[in-house]
């Protein structure tokens, strides 16, 4: 499996391939997702794309944080979303979305989450950095 570094920057490129030049980032609170979030920032800028808002989820959470994450996604006018968290989170973060029915955003995980033993490998694990 390539290094968390690589992958990230293999993000970046996968989000300018797409033309999303305005997204969301979201991260679980720990050392990884800062460490991801920051480098993805740094990388995107070199191909035109621009946050329009990160944020920072408590690991665990609570139906306020998510209530205070999903306001951020609402009214943000970015629908492309770059979630780096665990799956737990994720998935509850999911459950969510569909509950309150919010609908056509684009959501793309690192492989912390959305890779599993036994699955194919995740699309952007195949971007040619090249």
């Amino acid at each position: 499996m390539p290094s968390d570094a690589f992958q990230i920057r293999a993000l970046a490129r996968l989000v300018s391939y797409f033309g999303w030049t305005w997204v969301g980032v979201i991260g679980v609170e720990s050392d990884y997702a800062r460490f991801a979030i920051q480098l993805f920032l740094k990388e995107s800028v070199k191909y035109g794309v621009c946050a329009s808002y990160t944020h920072f989820y408590p690991v665990g959470l609570s139906q306020q944080a998510l209530d205070e994450l999903l306001d951020v996604i609402q009214m943000s006018s970015s629908k492309v979303i770059i979630n780096f968290s665990s799956e737990s989170e994720m998935q509850g973060i999911l459950r969510e979305v569909r509950y309150r029915n919010i609908t056509s955003l684009q959501w793309i995980a690192s492989s912390r989450i959305a890779r599993r033993k036994g699955e194919p490998i995740c699309c952007f694990d195949c971007v040619p950095l090249c």
